[in-house]
């Protein structure tokens, strides 16, 4: 039985009771979630990141699988894949997607992909991306890996490893959902994050119009001084919106400037969307 769950970033998936049958209808469910991992069945959505002036930035490329015709929450699959020890083949069937998308798009818009902690500890991550960045002949700088700063904890020297592995290739490191909890300056630094992705949570409590609060300036200061361009992650509304490029966010991303959307609706959206130009 599965109860409605939120899709990726905030889509949200309605009772399908097609995916709540017994054990035999399981068994079947993750049979065909691995065999989508090793064939190439796994579907990819972007999502636009625009800076605060509405240029676009960046895609994040956002996994998604189809069950029995039905569209499955991440919320369901992604936990489904790590009980099935699928979620490294997960990821790299994600980037290798994505990167092939990125190479038709214009060179200043970045690439971003969430890795999950079981990925940081792969210790042929970076040499597999290289491979995918060159094969395709995407420029490693317009790659960025997003990380949970919980995963590298959990996982300590091995994800630190790959993290630097990654950053040594030139590929940017991103911090996702920052501010949701545990944060620790000594890791960031470790880190040395070229972006870092406020979490939604911070911008739903965002609902004053005349102005942000001090805990998401003073988040997205902390960000600064580290060193980051900042995302507000969440962006719903345009108080939300007004709150997170009053707060000092140099870019948002969510529903009001933008939704997951096909390889084919992003390219046509790259065709009448300012580019945020670069040196």
């Amino acid at each position: 039985m599965y109860a409605a769950k939120r899709a990726g970033k905030g889509t949200v998936m309605p009772y399908s009771s097609s995916l709540g049958g017994g054990d035999a209808e399981q068994l079947d469910m993750q049979s065909a979630l691995l065999s989508a991992i090793n064939t190439g069945g796994i579907d990819v959505a972007f999502q636009p990141i625009r800076m605060s002036d509405g240029s676009l930035r960046a895609f994040e490329a956002l996994a998604r699988w189809s069950y029995a015709d039905e569209a499955v929450s991440p919320g369901v699959f992604l936990p489904l894949a790590r009980r099935l020890g699928a979620l490294v083949a997960l990821d790299a069937a994600v980037v290798r997607r994505a990167v092939a998308e990125a190479a038709t798009w214009p060179a200043e818009i970045v690439l971003s992909v969430n890795l999950a902690g079981e990925s940081l500890t792969d210790p042929s991550l970076a040499a597999r991306i290289s491979h995918a960045l060159s094969d395709h002949g995407v420029a490693p700088h317009r790659l960025s890996i997003e990380v949970l700063e919980s995963s590298v904890i959990e996982h300590d020297r091995r994800a630190l490893t790959s993290v630097r592995a990654l950053r040594a290739l030139g590929v940017q490191v991103a911090v996702d959902d920052f501010g949701a909890g545990y944060a620790s300056l000594a890791r960031l630094r470790a880190l040395e994050p070229d972006v870092i992705k406020v979490d939604r949570s911070l911008l739903a409590a965002e609902t004053d119009p005349e102005g942000p609060t001090p805990l998401l300036v003073g988040i997205i200061d902390l960000a600064h001084r580290l060193g980051a361009t900042v995302v507000a992650e969440g962006v719903e509304t345009p108080v939300q919106l007004a709150a997170a490029l009053a707060a000092g966010s140099d870019a948002v991303q969510g529903f009001l400037w933008g939704v997951p959307s096909t390889p084919e609706e992003c390219r046509a959206l790259i065709e009448r969307s300012p580019v945020l130009e670069t040196d």
